[in-house]
């Protein structure tokens, strides 16, 4: 089934439900879908491109939501676009997506003008607020009255036709754009659905940033297609969160591990105020144990961890209420399989360290316009490998060890940085940690890692290193410590590895 068909579904079940909740603004699904199309008749005017590909440069909002919705409806395909890109980044999507009309608002005129004169110059812009302003209210309702959800379930039936193309945020080099068809996004969503055991009466936090996978797919997708609710934030706020979270009795938590560990530092003082949350669930990048079981210590209920990149949609595995152990990602959702394969691609037994390779429904078509790297990811098979090391247990549990750009090859030894990582982060001083390897004329690379105190603390190189000597071999142990403000991120929490290299000496 394609996304068009699916959304028509939960329409006809879930009709009146709540869907959208923006601050004082409620919307039910009928609502919400009668905006995408009303909507869809102005893109499909619009859009003059070949590629049917519309660009998206929006935050989290209804608009958003009515924008991916509408293109969907339209048979366009949505290239949402990170709201916080320079001009020239925005360009080099527009044009490598081939994209001649970009759905907007008023605030990113400056960064659409200024994209439009960088060379993207054929680009047509909606400001869907000024578009707005500039109806009567009568002409507003009528066309949202006017338009019908059952147009959904008409026109063209390809689930694997592309449904939105997702830039990767490029944290290893130039971004690619990631196919992902109407077959991944409903595949992983009601792989979700089943393992979380989403139900109707659901309210989710949807502050994860929309223009990526891992917001699209399990904060707005898969609330609007199982009748549930979700709450919209623009910007992460720990105490307008815990408002949220008791006004509106949310009980997903969909977020990474930095917004856990900011809810936790506010929430904590009154976890009662959380107590409808039912499922927590951290992706988007590791999450320290540490930080884990403070959080269930000062909550009262605990975050469980998952895994997942864009490629597949997003989500490969995640630990949940019936089935978790601390330290891993979880086992594979339904209907996604996962191997560990050695270097000459041979499937290594359960317990040995290797390359994660993952198949099924959700493993994106491939790269757009990038047939070279779309060979290197997705083998004959159709095996996607994500680039990540990890093991398999022999219960099926995955656990990832970290990049395997990122390990640390020490006089012929494997060092996983975020081994290291997650020892430093159960140092009562260290907030947080980053590894990387430094050159050794000798040995080859030796680990560096950057450190994040917290606040009011200090620590000790000797004594760090001694701490260090009781919970890892030596060989692991950085040859280097360095104390920033903060470590470079980008908008989903991940850390940019490539900007503290820029550092090093």
């Amino acid at each position: 089934m394609d996304l068009k068909r699916a959304l028509y579904e939960s329409w006809k079940t879930f009709g009146p439900n709540p869907a959208v909740i923006e601050e004082s603004r409620r919307l039910t699904l009928d609502e919400t879908l009668r905006r995408a199309v009303a909507l869809s008749r102005l893109i499909a005017m619009s859009d003059s491109s070949e590629t049917g590909h519309v660009g998206i440069v929006l935050p989290n909002s209804e608009w958003f939501v009515a924008a991916f919705l509408g293109c969907l409806a339209a048979d366009r395909a949505a290239v949402p676009i990170n709201c916080l890109l320079s001009p020239p980044e925005v360009v080099f999507i527009l044009d490598h997506a081939q994209v001649r009309l970009v759905l907007t608002a008023s605030p990113f005129r400056p960064l659409i003008e200024a994209a439009q004169q960088s060379g993207a110059g054929g680009i047509q812009a909606i400001y869907l607020d000024e578009m707005l302003a500039g109806l009567e209210p009568q002409q507003i309702a009528a066309a949202i009255a006017g338009a019908d959800p059952t147009m959904l379930d008409c026109g063209r039936s390809d689930p694997d036709r592309t449904a939105c193309l997702i830039y990767t945020s490029g944290t290893t080099g130039v971004a690619k754009g990631v196919m992902l068809s109407h077959r991944n996004l409903v595949a992983n969503c009601r792989s979700m659905q089943r393992v979380l055991e989403i139900r109707p009466n659901d309210v989710f936090l949807s502050v994860l940033p929309l223009f990526h996978s891992f917001g699209l797919s399990t904060a707005m997708l898969l609330p609007l297609l199982t009748g549930s609710s979700l709450v919209l934030m623009r910007r992460f706020h720990p105490t307008t969160a815990v408002e949220l979270i008791e006004r509106e009795k949310v009980t997903c938590l969909l977020m990474v591990a930095s917004m856990f560990a900011l809810l936790m530092r506010t929430g904590s003082r009154e976890p009662w105020r959380l107590k409808t949350v039912r499922i927590a669930i951290s992706g988007g990048g590791p999450l320290p144990p540490a930080l884990g079981e403070e959080f269930q210590r000062r909550m009262g209920f605990p975050v469980f961890q998952g895994y997942g990149l864009t490629e597949a949609s997003p989500v490969v595995a995640t630990n949940h209420p019936g089935a978790w152990k601390p330290l891993s990602v979880g086992q594979p959702i339904p209907g996604v399989r996962a191997q560990i394969r050695d270097d000459a691609g041979q499937i290594l037994p359960p317990g040995s360290t290797g390359d994660i390779y993952v198949a099924g429904d959700n493993v994106m078509a491939g790269y757009y316009r990038n047939p070279e790297a779309t060979a290197e990811t997705i083998d004959p098979d159709g095996w996607l490998k994500t680039g990540d090391t990890g093991y398999l247990d022999s219960d099926g549990f995955l656990y990832v060890t970290g990049r395997k750009k990122d390990m640390i090859i020490l006089g012929g030894e494997k060092i996983f940085p975020q081994e290291i990582e997650h020892i430093l982060t159960t140092h009562p001083a260290i907030a947080e940690a980053a590894v990387v390897g430094i050159s050794d004329p000798l040995r080859g690379e030796m680990p560096k890692a950057f450190l994040v105190l917290n606040e009011g603390a200090a620590v000790d190189e000797r004594e760090l290193r001694l701490w260090c000597a009781e919970r890892m071999a030596a060989y692991k142990i950085p040859r280097e410590f360095e104390v920033i403000p903060e470590l470079p991120k980008n908008t989903l929490g991940k850390v940019l590895k490539r900007e503290l290299l820029k550092r090093k000496g």
